[in-house]
């Protein structure tokens, strides 16, 4: 850890060690000492992009490697828990061996484009990689001030690699609830499916979020538990995701005698007396087991959410409806959640042909009218 307390001043002090050497900085530019952890943190590359400007033998030595803790510790400050902890596997596994050993004067604008083409070869994880490692750039130049994060992009694919998505009707859905007998289970797929949460979402309810005759989405279950074998609880994804539902005539039976307190609505099996909410793996392995048991297709637990938004949308429910209910934007539930429910298509193929066999019976009347 590179910032220190001093608590004969209470205050914090910078130390950098750089080619072996130790620099330690306690003030900023304008002479104020570091009376919180945050500022020293912050001013943490201003700090060493001065020993860089001045010492031209330290700039040779500043490493790319000395920039990873400071890079993920600013990331750690900035994002939320699970958006950091998307990113730290990806950097550290991706991103980072491209800088290893590298010094940062020789890291140019060049070398960034040629990242750019050997990310974009790789077949898988792509996307996830650039925003990554445009990200790593981008807090680089507050070193070095040329390097520019825009050579990083993703290249136009003329050949979309088009998601496989399974998706329930309400028949289907119904089928699959059929299967199954414990009361608990049934109620976390029926929100799922009615209500069109994400599965973090859902296991995150608490009976308390259901009161006043609407159900408060306040918090979402993160799959990556702390080093104390805890539960890890953030926000909902986005400011959108916060949000409340009229309780549904569906899910009504399930909250009929339950004491409105702070325990899970979903316990995990592991230890139902602990207090912890079901997990992720559990979660999909009910699927499994109930969709095998009705004799129906399995769907991934996010597929729950693709399915209600298809549902709705088929049943004639407008774009800007559907995206309030499920907490995202339009654009979103247009590009990524809608999807044809089966039978659709053949619809479209009767209104079509319909629509043809009309045209030629008025055309033929009005010729033999003439």
């Amino acid at each position: 850890m590179p910032v220190y307390f001093r608590k004969a001043r209470k205050t914090w002090y910078i130390k950098v060690y750089i080619g072996g050497k130790r620099f330690e900085c306690y003030s900023n530019s304008s002479g104020e000492s570091f009376t919180r952890k945050r500022d020293a943190l912050q001013y943490e590359p201003v700090f060493i992009s001065t020993l860089t400007d001045k010492h031209d033998e330290v700039k040779k030595r500043v490493l790319c490697d000395d920039m990873f803790p400071l890079f993920l510790k600013d990331c750690e400050m900035r994002l939320k828990v699970n958006t950091y902890r998307g990113l730290l596997y990806p950097f550290n596994k991706y991103i980072a061996p491209f800088f290893k050993g590298m010094a940062l004067e020789d890291v140019t604008n060049a070398y960034i484009e040629s990242l750019n083409t050997t990310i974009n070869k790789r077949p898988n994880n792509t996307r996830i990689q650039i925003y990554v490692a445009k990200k790593f750039v981008r807090f680089l130049r507050k070193t070095k001030g040329e390097l520019d994060p825009d050579r990083l992009f993703l290249a136009k694919r003329h050949r979309p690699n088009e998601n496989d998505y399974k998706i329930y009707t309400e028949d289907q859905f119904k089928l699959f609830l059929s299967a199954i007998e414990n009361e608990n289970h049934r109620f976390l797929f029926t929100i799922l499916f009615y209500y069109g949460l994400r599965i973090g979402e859902a296991l995150g309810l608490r009976w308390s979020d259901f009161s006043d005759g609407q159900c408060h989405i306040r918090r979402e279950l993160l799959r990556y538990p702390d080093g104390k074998g805890h539960q890890m609880v953030s926000t909902p994804k986005t400011r959108n995701s916060i949000r409340d539902y009229p309780i549904i005539d569906a899910i009504f039976p399930y909250l009929e005698g339950k004491k409105l307190n702070n325990d899970y609505c979903f316990l995990s099996h592991k230890g139902p007396n602990s207090g912890c909410a079901l997990s992720y793996s559990e979660a999909r392995r009910l699927t499994l087991r109930y969709s095998k048991a009705a004799g129906i297709f399995r769907i991934r637990l996010h597929e729950f959410r693709h399915s209600c938004v298809s549902w709705l949308l088929s049943n004639g429910q407008n774009y800007r409806a559907v995206a309030r209910w499920v907490g995202d934007t339009e654009a979103v539930v247009l590009s990524t959640y809608s999807h044809l429910i089966p039978g659709e298509k053949d619809q479209i193929a009767v209104f079509l042909n319909s629509g043809r066999t009309n045209q030629s019976d008025s055309k033929n009347s009005s010729r033999s009218a003439a």
